[in-house]
């Protein structure tokens, strides 16, 4: 039996779409849809970095330097979110597969990283919602009302601390059930067995991503 990647079908009927993939003999399209939703992450990173959005902290330092200075930061900064925007997803995608290839190793893991694609396009889906409430309405990206980092700016100055708490969101929420819904098809194993799992590998990928997410632009300053 081959099975054929399909975010909106393992998003519409998990149980048994994920039943399917554990049964399969191939996987099949799973290389072009982790293409797709790298591309799909990097056009909106470079969306966020043209309209502006999240360029307050560089702003601040802008003044002190020439005009060649300021393209060069434009333009350093509009890379950074197209890495970003490809290298944060990618490592969602397989550091996920990879850990739960150790926990659960009676599983294939090409089958574990294609269960990640589906968790992966639903955090496309809160990104891309919260921007485009970031672009009109001028909203801090990680004060999204979509997550606990809308609490952030009134708990704390820390931006580490919203980042944090930026990482659970409804959309996040919903990749960690897909997660779940995945392995328990796959494996078998215990719901709290995987549940715990599943937590334990998304929050340390959100405590990475929380670190990475803040640029030490104050390098800069001298």
């Amino acid at each position: 039996m081959i099975y054929r990647s399909h975010p909106l079908n393992e998003w519409l009927n998990p149980n048994i779409a994920f039943s399917r993939l554990k049964e399969a003999e191939q996987v099949k399209r799973l290389i072009p849809m982790v293409l797709l939703l790298l591309f799909l992450f990097a056009l909106l990173s470079l969306a966020r970095a043209y309209v502006g959005v999240g360029t307050e902290e560089l702003a601040k330092h802008l003044p002190r330097y020439t005009e060649e200075q300021r393209t060069l930061l434009h333009l350093l900064f509009a890379a950074g979110h197209m890495i970003g925007g490809i290298v944060v997803p990618l490592l969602f995608l397989f550091i996920s597969a990879l850990a739960f290839y150790a926990l659960f190793e009676e599983t294939e893991f090409k089958k574990l990283l294609a269960a990640q694609l589906p968790a992966g396009f639903a955090l496309f889906l809160g990104e891309a919602a919260s921007f485009l409430l970031e672009w009109p309405f001028g909203l801090d990206p990680l004060a999204s009302p979509f997550s606990l980092g809308v609490w952030g700016p009134y708990l704390t100055d820390d931006r580490f601390v919203w980042a944090l708490l930026h990482s659970v969101s409804l959309f996040s929420l919903w990749g960690l059930y897909i997660q779940i819904a995945a392995l328990r098809a796959l494996t078998g194993q215990r719901l709290g067995r995987i549940a715990a799992a599943v937590v334990a590998v998304n929050v340390v990928l959100a405590f990475f991503a929380a670190v990475a997410s803040e640029f030490p632009l104050e390098w800069f300053s001298s």
